[in-house]
């Protein structure tokens, strides 16, 4: 995730992050936007190689520094982007 215009740009690493644990992925956010200190966990080379693929990725698709904007929801309650 990172921050554009002051708008916070969710990542599909965060969306997977989300999925496996919410409340680790807002205390990311917290200490992204500056409400909290930044946790002290072990290093994981797993995690941490998983993360460096994600994000090279990431960089080379440029939709992904595109933002998805959610504004409205269907009568079925699905999102749709705008």
């Amino acid at each position: 995730m990172f921050l554009l215009e002051g708008r916070l740009i969710w990542t599909a690493s965060d969306l997977t992050a989300a999925a496996e644990c919410e409340y680790a992925l807002l205390r990311t956010v917290d200490y992204r936007l500056g409400w909290a200190e930044k946790l002290n966990l072990p290093d994981d080379p797993l995690q941490e190689q998983i993360a460096r693929l994600g994000d090279r990725h990431e960089q080379r698709l440029p939709e992904a520094r595109t933002p998805l904007l959610f504004t409205q929801r269907s009568r079925t309650g699905d999102l749709h982007g705008m």
